[in-house]
């Protein structure tokens, strides 16, 4: 099952408030795109179906950008709308989970600095003269069963 790239969002921080590490918008996108990436490669399906840009500043995500742009880098730490409650899958749940842990065993910074790495989906598709390039399914799988599944 497809959700949207902001359901997944959500995922995320609720997690955040109930164990009280708030992060900010930057971290979100990279945990949003992380689980989609581990999901994408264990499943062979995509998370949600919204395209994953190459920003400067790392992957993103149009919707959940829209809805954080004003707060930038301060730490998001309440949903806007306390009625999103989703049924999960468990293993949509399981890629939740494998992004928080990723994410948390890192700083913020050493985290968006994997995502960006040399050699990432992200490296591979940003460019400093083009704007909005996607970042493609095809190109996250390989990248997420050759460097994450296999290091698992």
């Amino acid at each position: 099952m497809a959700y949207k790239a902001i359901e997944i969002a959500a995922a995320f921080i609720k997690k955040g408030k109930a164990e009280k590490k708030p992060f900010s918008q930057m971290k979100l996108q990279c945990m949003v795109y992380y689980a989609h990436g581990y999901y994408l490669a264990l499943n062979n399906e995509p998370l949600f179906t919204e395209a994953i840009e190459a920003w400067e500043i790392g992957p993103a995500i149009q919707s959940i950008y829209g809805m954080y742009r004003l707060i930038d880098r301060l730490p998001i730490a309440e949903w806007p709308d306390d009625n999103f409650d989703i049924d999960y899958e468990p293993k949509t749940i399981q890629a939740i989970d494998a992004a928080w842990e990723a994410a948390f065993r890192l700083t913020s910074d050493q985290f968006i600095k994997w995502v960006t790495a040399k050699g990432s989906p992200w490296a591979k598709s940003y460019s400093p003269i083009q704007w909005t390039l996607n970042i493609s399914n095809d190109t996250v799988k390989s990248y997420f069963e050759k460097e994450v599944l296999r290091m698992a």
